[in-house]
């Protein structure tokens, strides 16, 4: 069998545009993970950290690159990107019917795991963790998904293409701690532009021109 090998761990409110499966009940109801990504190819290095807060429906996912801080915020349906440099965020409303919960975005990676070959446990930031392995396109992996019922996420990822390898490890993670309604909340000033999701409009023919 093999597991998707995804770019980052937690690659974010993207998710919640995909219909997902209903998850049962178990997720912490808040917390906060800090997790370290280095990417090394032919001798170069990157480091990214990336920090990520939920709370009931609201998550919130901060990214620190060489470029700078790149935020994500799920509100219920409404989901941000949000460019602390720029003070600006573009903002999508997802109908009802393409919304998921916090938990199942975060669950989803989970159960895309799974779908590989389990070869052993570990524990990984004091997290006992089931290890799996999996890979497509010339791509391997090995992933330590967390046996812990409020936290059943993976918490390490080791991934390898040629000579391209990628490390992403959890560095810190509280579970059912006081998280800030602010966090899922533009700061004042920031200029937010309004996406559609919906396709646009051919434009109405007029009647000179139906008549041609």
């Amino acid at each position: 069998m093999k597991f998707k090998i995804c770019v980052t761990m937690f690659s974010g409110i993207c998710l919640a545009v995909a219909m997902g499966t209903a998850y049962a009940g178990g997720l912490a109801a808040s917390g906060y993970v800090q997790q370290i990504e280095t990417i090394k190819n032919t001798g170069a290095s990157n480091t990214v950290t990336v920090k990520l807060y939920w709370k009931n429906d609201s998550l919130r996912v901060e990214r620190y690159t060489i470029d700078g801080l790149r935020v994500e915020i799920k509100k219920g349906r409404e989901l941000y990107e949000y460019l602390p440099s720029q003070k600006a965020a573009m903002k999508i409303v997802l109908p009802e019917s393409q919304s998921q919960t916090v938990e199942q975005i975060m669950l989803s990676k989970a159960s895309v795991v799974k779908s590989g070959k389990k070869v052993g446990s570990a524990k990984v930031n004091g997290f006992p963790c089931d290890v799996y392995t999996g890979g497509e396109g010339g791509r391997s992996g090995k992933v330590y998904l967390s046996t812990d019922s409020r936290f059943p996420l993976p918490l390490k990822m080791e991934i390898s293409s040629g000579s391209a390898s990628q490390i992403t490890e959890t560095t810190e993670v509280k579970l059912n701690t006081a998280v800030s309604d602010s966090m899922f909340t533009l700061p004042k000033g920031t200029t937010v532009k309004t996406q559609s999701l919906n396709a646009p409009k051919a434009p109405k023919r007029s009647a000179a021109h139906k008549r041609r």
